[in-house]
């Protein structure tokens, strides 16, 4: 890890939705967030016990990922979706 990324301190205490919404989330999640005067940058670490079940098939440029497992930021609240449970 690069030093400025090694600087921040992790968001780890994440909750799930699916199965159980609001219990201990099942696996391990870092978020580090970085900024500059123009830019926020976040570096999600997204850990799997078992990571031959991650669904990672698409293999383009702006695919739309609906049959992958995947992590999305969106809004201005910055809302971070991860859906391991739709494949």
């Amino acid at each position: 890890m690069n030093p400025p990324w090694s600087l921040a301190q992790p968001a780890t205490d994440f909750l799930q939705q699916q199965p159980t919404e609001g219990a201990a989330a099942s696996e391990r999640t870092e978020i580090r967030v970085l900024f500059d005067d123009k830019n926020i940058y976040l570096g999600i670490r997204a850990f799997d016990s078992d990571a031959r079940h991650i669904n990672a098939r698409e293999l383009v440029r702006d695919a739309d990922f609906s049959n992958d497992d995947t992590v999305a930021m969106c809004s201005t609240l910055i809302t971070i979706v991860a859906t391991p449970f739709d494949s």
